[in-house]
């Protein structure tokens, strides 16, 4: 008999509404300088305000996913889904994100508006048991890869493609390399009963 326990879900949604996101980039890359946080070259926008949010994040494109993670963790309603904050990267060719954690949030969401290569530039987790990472067990030979025996998971991003997962999840964004700029939309949120 198996059991899984603790489990740790990541959640993906669709939007093909990405009109008003990149033109709201375009205009922030002219106005407003860039942040150094995790990222190594490109461009970080600071926050966006909360009425540029309201426009960007709308609650109809984040209805069927907010319905996934609500039926997932097996919520009572009526359950409210607040934006804690949120920002613009933008990498070019050789730049890339440190590994980091998201705080003062539950979910850390990105949502990618312009992906011109999909060959690099992954989205890498990486796996939240730091004393199974550091036992070695991570290190024996496997048969097949799969959730149980991996150290780290690749998500390999698309234009319209959102992904959530639990704040906690150290993350970071591998190396792009490829003509044209990769941008997305990162933010933050919170559920309230």
């Amino acid at each position: 008999m198996k059991n899984d326990i603790f489990r740790t879900p990541i959640f993906y949604g669709k939007t093909e509404k990405i009109a008003d996101a990149l033109n709201l980039y375009n205009a922030m890359r002219r106005e407003r300088p860039s942040r150094m946080v995790s990222n190594r070259g490109g461009y970080q926008s600071p926050f966006l305000t909360k009425e540029e949010i309201k426009r960007t994040i709308t609650a109809e494109m984040m209805k069927p996913i907010v319905h996934k993670i609500m039926k997932t963790y097996q919520w009572k309603g009526p359950i409210e889904f607040i934006v804690n904050g949120a920002w613009f990267n933008a990498i070019e060719s050789g730049n890339y994100n440190i590994s980091h954690i998201h705080s003062k949030c539950h979910f850390t969401c990105n949502w990618y508006l312009q992906i011109p290569n999909s060959k690099s530039g992954h989205l890498i987790l990486e796996h939240t048991d730091d004393i199974m990472m550091m036992s070695g067990l991570m290190e024996l030979k496997a048969v097949k890869k799969n959730s149980y025996n991996s150290s780290l998971m690749k998500i390999v991003p698309s234009t319209g493609r959102l992904v959530m997962f639990p704040a906690s999840i150290r993350h970071r964004v591998e190396s792009y390399y490829g003509k044209g700029t990769r941008i997305s939309l990162s933010f933050n949120g919170s559920f309230k009963q």
